[in-house]
């Protein structure tokens, strides 16, 4: 996959709501990750903290050229991948039942 072969991933979107579904995805790669705040809103903190964050034009062109001489440390990686588990599919299933469960549509 293309993405997974770059040194860099950056989502520089300025505007949306919601989860940005494409900085989920780039927490399993190897690449340097760099974004604005919206780019990473409604992700929980510890999933923003694996990324560098911007909203000014220059340190975000900044980062990236330092991103392109860098590699994630193996604590880096790990924190991905840890924080990557929110994500899973049995976290997934685990959250839409609870959501069901609150909304009264579990049955006993």
């Amino acid at each position: 996959q293309l993405v997974r072969q770059g040194r860099v991933l950056v989502n520089p979107v300025r505007a949306g709501s919601g989860v940005n579904l494409k900085s989920v995805e780039m927490l399993f790669t190897r690449s340097a990750l760099v974004s604005t705040r919206v780019g990473v809103q409604g992700l929980p903190a510890e999933v923003q903290a694996c990324f560098t964050l911007t909203d000014d034009a220059d340190a975000f062109a900044r980062a990236i050229e330092l991103g392109l001489d860098a590699t994630p440390s193996p604590a880096q990686l790990e924190q991905r991948q840890a924080v990557g588990q929110l994500f899973s599919a049995d976290a997934m299933i685990d959250t839409v039942f609870n959501h069901i469960r609150l909304l009264g549509g579990a049955r006993a």
